[in-house]
């Protein structure tokens, strides 16, 4: 058995060397190959373990809560190939069994990403957002009574993606 001591110090080295938000930045999720940074909405406090994760072995999954937004969710999916985030997208949809409201692009740092539009079975919407070529998977799963408030912020959350350019 691991002493209390041992287990935190352990748990607090693989909390500082994965993708998740920035020391003294807590709104600013880094992925794990320093190639992306995501801004989140103030407040966001990520999920331990997460709540769900379409990428599996293929790659990480952060999920997000907000305060004062009941049963929302943010989902950031790294992967480590396009075929694995396209693959993490049909998985995503499968387990929510959501279904196409709409499909639309965005023009973020001079990509072309494309953004879906779901509603599922238990009432909630499905916003998804999928840079293939950068490796993230975002979405976000709100109620659909929430939405029409939420839209704001799920659009700033998705246009925030920044790409770090390599030296």
């Amino acid at each position: 058995m691991i002493p209390k001591r041992a287990f935190l110090l352990l748990f607090s080295v693989c909390f500082l060397f994965s993708g998740n938000l920035e020391a003294g930045q807590e709104n600013i999720f880094r992925d794990i190959t320093d190639s992306l940074t995501v801004t989140l909405p103030p407040g966001a406090k990520q999920d331990y373990p997460e709540r769900l994760d379409p990428v599996g072995k293929h790659g990480d999954s952060y999920t997000y809560t907000l305060p004062g937004v009941k049963d929302a969710l943010i989902l950031l999916s790294t992967f480590y190939a396009s075929l694995d985030g396209e693959g993490a997208f049909w998985v995503l949809l499968d387990e929510l069994e959501a279904e196409e409201n709409g499909l639309t692009t965005a023009a973020i740092q001079g990509r072309s990403i494309p953004v879906g539009f779901y509603t599922t079975p238990g009432g909630k919407i499905l916003v998804t957002a999928l840079f293939a070529e950068d490796g993230l998977l975002m979405a976000v799963l709100i109620p659909e009574q929430e939405f029409a408030g939420a839209r704001r912020w799920i659009r700033d959350l998705i246009y925030s993606v920044r790409f770090i350019q390599k030296e």
